[in-house]
């Protein structure tokens, strides 16, 4: 795999050094988070960070896979009309 600015941040050094500092307990669980909530709503947001987690996921898997991914200019079309470094 080349070496892009990603791996930077991304890296396999990078992910084993953070692993190797977080806790060993498990996360909580959104019913812990929530506890309060009723069954339609605990339901409600389980499916909505499921939908979340499963979209970071591609975007990561995207960047990983395309070099030009991490290319953030309007050259490559992945900056908005509105964003602040695109000079009309």
């Amino acid at each position: 795999m080349p070496h892009r600015a990603s791996h930077a941040v991304f890296g396999r050094d990078r992910l084993d050094a953070t692993l190797k500092h977080m806790s060993k307990d498990p996360a909580p669980t959104i019913r812990d988070l929530y506890p309060n909530f009723e069954e339609r709503e605990l339901t409600e947001a389980e499916d909505n960070l499921d939908r979340y987690l499963a979209l970071a996921l591609r975007i990561f898997e995207r960047v990983e896979s395309d070099p030009q991914a991490d290319a953030l200019t309007a050259g490559a079309g992945t900056l908005g009309s509105n964003s602040p470094q695109v000079r009309a």
